[in-house]
């Protein structure tokens, strides 16, 4: 990481095998696993591999390096070429009372085909991003 002057996270760089891997045996989702196989009366099997559905569906396929060093300076020349970036407001104080532990959800309206990228741009220095999308 020194040779690309970039600061990454350590755990930004864990492979996806290693996430799914403390996912599928973290105790929290035994114990909902075990509680949906009693409630629905099914296998042990079939909820392992229901249960590994919903983790390739949200942990993401792409090399975390390259989103976070490629994706980012990318990113950072498409917005500056096109637009013009910048912060209207910003509320530092309450931004800094949110407890390191907890996990902070951004919503975009869905305007622009750019959000996706704004918000990479935006908070990539701060925060690993991940995206979800549904109803």
């Amino acid at each position: 990481m020194r040779d690309f002057q970039s600061r990454i996270a350590r755990y930004k760089l864990v492979s996806r095998r290693s996430v799914h891997d403390e996912l599928i045996l973290d105790p929290v989702v035994i114990a909902a696993m075990r509680d949906y196989m009693k409630e629905h009366t099914v296998s042990e099997l079939e909820t392992r591999l229901r249960v590994e559905l919903y983790i390739n569906e949200i942990l993401p396929f792409f090399n975390v390096l390259s989103y976070y060093k490629i994706g980012y300076n990318l990113a950072k020349l498409t917005l500056r070429m096109l637009y013009k970036v910048s912060i209207e407001y910003e509320d530092t104080e309450a931004l800094n009372a949110i407890p390191k532990k907890d996990v902070v959800v951004y919503l975009m309206n869905h305007r622009s085909n750019a959000d996706y990228v704004v918000v990479a741009y935006v908070l990539a220095h701060c925060f690993a991003v991940s995206y979800a999308v549904g109803e």
